[in-house]
C-alpha cells in the first residue's frame, strides 16, 4: 500500500528538492517528493501519515558493521 507521509521535515539527499511538503513511499521505497496535492494526485488511495513536524531521513544500510559488537562490549565494560 502506498503512503504519503506529510507535515514534516523531509531529508531526501535530492539536491533539486530540497523540501518537499510531502512524500510518497511506494514498495518501501521514495516514489515521489512534491506538494501534498501532488503525492495525492500521484496515490489517490494511499494512506496519509502525518510526521507531526518530524524529521524523516532515508535509509540507511551499511553493509559491513561493528556495531553490535560495540554494543556488547558496553554491556561487559566496567
Amino acid at each position: 500500500m502506498d503512503k504519503i507521509l506529510y507535515h514534516g521535515t523531509f531529508l531526501t539527499m535530492d539536491e533539486s528538492r530540497t523540501e518537499p511538503e510531502a512524500v510518497l513511499i511506494r514498495d518501501g521505497m521514495i516514489g515521489g517528493t512534491g506538494t501534498l496535492e501532488e503525492m495525492k494526485a500521484l496515490a489517490p488511495d494511499g494512506a496519509l501519515w502525518d510526521m507531526e513536524g518530524h524529521t524523516v531521513l532515508p535509509g540507511f544500510i551499511d553493509g559491513h558493521s561493528h556495531l553490535s559488537a560495540v554494543a556488547y562490549q558496553l554491556l561487559i565494560a566496567t
